[in-house]
C-alpha cells in the first residue's frame, strides 16, 4: 500500500499549475491598468450629466450654471470624486481661463458667456489626464 505522494507526482502538480496561472494572469492585468482612465472617464460624464440637469432647470433662458463645485455634484449625483490611486479629492473649479496648466487634481470649469448667460462651456483637465484617458472620453468635453 502506498501512503501518500511521491516527489515526483508533487512536482508535476505544481509545473502544472505553474502553465495555467502563466495563461491566466495576464488577461487579467490589462483590467487594472484600464481602472484609472475609466474613473476619470466617468468623472467627466458625471459633471456632463451635472450640467445637463442644471440647464434643464433653467426653464426660462435653458443655460448652463455660471459656476459649479465638487460639492454640489457630489451631492446632485451622490458619487465622490476621489483618485482611486493616490485617494486625492478631485475639485473643480470655475474659472473664465481654461489654459496653462491644470493639476491632476482639479477639473476646470470654464463657461462661455453670450449676453450675460452660460451656453456653452469647456472642461480643462491635467495633461497627465489627458495621456492616461481613453481617447474617446474627451470627446464632447466642450459643449460649443
Amino acid at each position: 500500500m502506498q501512503q501518500g505522494y511521491t516527489l515526483i507526482e508533487l512536482l508535476v502538480v505544481l509545473v502544472i499549475l505553474g502553465v495555467l496561472l502563466l495563461a491566466i494572469v495576464p488577461r487579467f492585468t490589462p483590467i487594472f491598468h484600464e481602472s484609472k482612465p475609466s474613473t476619470y472617464c466617468g468623472f467627466l460624464r458625471a459633471i456632463r450629466t451635472y450640467l445637463e440637469i442644471e440647464k434643464e432647470k433653467d426653464i426660462v433662458s435653458r443655460a448652463y450654471p455660471d459656476n459649479i463645485s465638487t460639492a454640489s455634484i457630489e451631492t446632485l449625483l451622490d458619487i465622490h470624486l476621489t483618485d482611486p490611486y493616490t485617494s486625492h479629492e478631485i475639485y473643480i473649479e470655475t474659472t473664465s481661463n481654461c489654459s496653462g496648466n491644470v493639476s491632476t487634481d482639479i477639473i476646470r470649469y470654464c463657461p462661455i458667456r453670450t449676453n450675460g448667460k452660460v451656453f456653452s462651456y469647456k472642461l480643462g483637465v491635467s495633461q497627465t489626464v489627458k495621456n492616461e484617458v481613453y481617447p474617446g472620453c474627451l470627446i464632447g468635453v466642450d459643449r460649443q
